[in-house]
């Protein structure tokens, strides 16, 4: 009897992994007959070896530079483009919150609409003259105040509606980085298609910071896996494989675009951390969730710096 039970419960599992998550979000398409198959890979997860270490693809950006394909001065940029958001509540201390990345100009970062939401008080935007931070990964790393003044966009997401696809903000530096290498990255043209190979950056991981600290960005390959529909001007949710991520909210997705490095999104959460050693799959939460920059939180990257746009990504390789 009891076996029984255990071969139904493993079949309703299948067919709940293979299920889409809702009517509007279809299942992660196959890989085209002209790519070559890819092995399974799980997300969210710190995996083992056959020799029992962890499997953890996430590092360094220095200790990855080169297997990640990049430069000595993309890596550069990178570390001084990109930075840890820190904010502090009246009498504390600042503590760091998420990750961001330097647009446009570079007279503003993007983040995630939650990490300027005060969850003590329904999810509210912090009011005007909260204390944060933006804090490169340069060496040496450079601080600057963020101006929460009500001139920064937060989308209508980050509250309790885990799908909304609006968690985006863009918020203005108080002054500018004085390090050459601080750029604001271009926009990627939209939309990033399924299969494209994209960089994440982030200022730190959670579970990482013990052993990494916070003075170096952390960085890992990921796959486009699928992507929401288009809905109105409102930015469309894309699902990666491939990655995990522990408190990364607000870390860029960058890609190549005609040999130049471009933001297509920023990480928004994890589906369900709980699944470890499941899959990718929509119904199960089991991926990284990013908000890509078009629509309206393009429309904010442009209205607070001279947001340059390039070409669309070039044809997806390792």
């Amino acid at each position: 009897m009891r076996r029984a039970r255990s071969s139904a419960i493993l079949g309703l599992l299948a067919l709940l992994a293979a299920a889409p998550a809702t009517a509007r979000r279809a299942a992660p398409p196959a890989t085209p007959a002209t790519e070559p198959a890819l092995p399974l890979i799980r997300v969210n997860i710190v995996g083992s070896r056959p020799d029992g270490t962890p499997d953890d693809r996430r590092g360094t950006l220095d200790g990855l530079r080169a297997a990640l394909g990049l430069s000595p001065a993309e890596a550069e940029r990178i570390r001084a483009s990109t930075g840890i958001v820190l904010c502090a509540e009246e009498g504390e201390a600042m503590r760091p919150l998420a990750s961001g990345v330097l647009v446009g100009d570079g007279a503003a970062i993007a983040t995630a609409a939650h990490v300027l939401r005060d969850p003590k008080k329904d999810w509210a935007p912090l009011p005007a003259g909260s204390r944060c931070l933006f804090r490169t990964q340069a060496k040496p790393a450079e601080t600057v105040p963020l101006r929460i003044d009500a001139t920064e966009v937060l989308g209508s997401g980050g509250r309790d509606n885990f799908w909304d696809p609006n968690d985006y903000a863009v918020v203005r530096l108080a002054h500018p980085l004085t390090n050459p290498a601080a750029q604001g990255f271009p926009i990627a043209a939209a939309p990033v298609a399924e299969g494209t190979p994209v960089l994440l950056i982030s200022g730190f991981q959670s579970d990482l910071v013990a052993k990494l600290g916070l003075a170096t960005p952390i960085a890992q390959r990921a796959r486009v896996e699928t992507a929401d529909p288009i809905e109105g001007n409102a930015p469309r949710a894309i699902y990666l494989a491939g990655a995990m991520d522990t408190g990364g909210s607000g870390g860029a997705m960058l890609v190549r675009s005609h040999g130049s490095l471009a933001l297509a999104a920023i990480v928004s959460s994890t589906g369900n951390i709980s699944r470890n050693g499941f899959p990718f799959s929509l119904a199960m939460r089991s991926f990284v969730r990013v908000i890509a920059v078009e629509g309206t939180f393009r429309s904010a990257v442009e209205a607070l710096t001279l947001a340059r746009l390039l070409p669309a990504p070039e044809a997806p390789h390792p």
